[in-house]
């Protein structure tokens, strides 16, 4: 087969507007006002509701509009004591602490519940992992291949005619083509480096030049449940402590539109695909070394259990601490 290369208003009339402005006001307002008049329900219904992010980072926000990340739902309710005494608010907290899968909304749910302050929960982290159980991809059998040997060197990317190794290759078949992902990283020393490689669409048609549908490195693609598109495990490329789940659907032939889905906890190691379709996301394991820049680069060795243990992630978008049988998903 054929070697490709792959290199890497709407105007409104001012009256229309502003009825509209006006409509948006008021209906935030009534908003607003629902909130303040039930804060307990607001804070019960936010600490239920985990559908769409992970719950893990400052920079991660829910995709329904004007919705709050767990992790700020949980930062915000420190400053409600009133509402630290109430039995259904305590009861999700306490579920919350020993169940999510994310160390550091377990570790602020605990502070919250135990009147510790905010500082108290990010030292906290490592304890709360102490009597977590980690696990390895190996405990849950032989991985699922989606893809040949045959397949992956034919959608590997090339530069100058020469193809790149060391690339991780994932890929799904869609109209008249595939969508494939690539995610590489190289470690030379204390040096680590994440090349742009990005989301493709390749088409069957050798004489049609593939076109990048996204920067961000891709670590798997599996399709949904629903069947309504695919989950992509994403990399920041230059920032690999930056990763996450989003969702693609395909919009017309060649076309794809993305959204984000879920933030995912910091240092995600590798990723495998397990015989039941889930995902396996490993993010270094207890006694992992990294690598930090402080005043130049120099080897930095984590303490024990400082690292989130293994998360599961089906394809009707739940997490779950995969290594524990009973793990509640999310």
């Amino acid at each position: 087969m054929t070697q490709r290369s792959i290199v890497s208003t709407l105007f409104f009339r001012w009256g229309i507007s502003a009825i509209v402005l006006l409509g948006t006001a008021a209906s935030l307002a009534a908003q607003d006002i629902d909130r303040l008049q039930s804060p307990k329900e607001a804070i019960l219904g936010e600490l239920a509701d985990d559908p769409a992010y992970l719950g893990d980072g400052y920079e991660s926000f829910r995709s329904i509009a004007g919705a709050q990340p767990l992790f700020f739902t949980l930062g915000r309710l420190k400053d409600l004591p009133e509402l630290h005494s109430d039995k259904d608010i305590q009861q999700s907290l306490l579920n919350l602490a020993g169940d999510h899968p994310v160390t550091r909304v377990r570790s602020l749910a605990s502070a919250i519940t135990e009147d510790q302050n905010f500082q108290s929960a990010v030292n906290a982290l490592v304890v709360s992992n102490k009597e977590r159980p980690y696990c390895d991809i190996k405990d849950f059998g032989m991985p699922l291949e989606r893809l040949s040997d045959e397949m992956k060197s034919y959608l590997a990317p090339t530069s100058q005619d020469k193809k790149l190794k060391n690339v991780k290759v994932s890929a799904v078949e869609v109209t008249e083509g595939w969508l494939v992902g690539y995610h590489n990283e190289q470690q030379d020393g204390y040096f680590k480096s994440w090349f742009e490689l990005g989301l493709w669409y390749v088409p069957k048609d050798e004489a049609v030049e593939p076109t990048k549908v996204s920067k961000n490195n891709i670590m798997e693609i599996i399709p949904r449940r629903d069947g309504a598109g695919f989950w992509l495990v994403t990399v920041m490329p230059g920032s690999p402590q930056i990763s996450g789940i989003s969702f693609v659907q395909e919009s017309r032939t060649g076309q794809f539109n993305i959204s984000k889905f879920r933030m995912l906890p910091q240092g995600l190691k590798s990723t495998q695909i397990l015989s039941n379709g889930d995902i396996f996301l490993d993010f270094g394991g207890p006694e992992e070394q990294w690598v930090q820049m402080s005043r130049g680069i120099e080897p930095y060795i984590l303490p024990e259990f400082s690292a989130n243990p293994p998360i599961g992630f089906t394809p009707d978008g739940k997490i779950s601490a995969i290594c524990e049988p009973d793990a509640v998903k999310f």
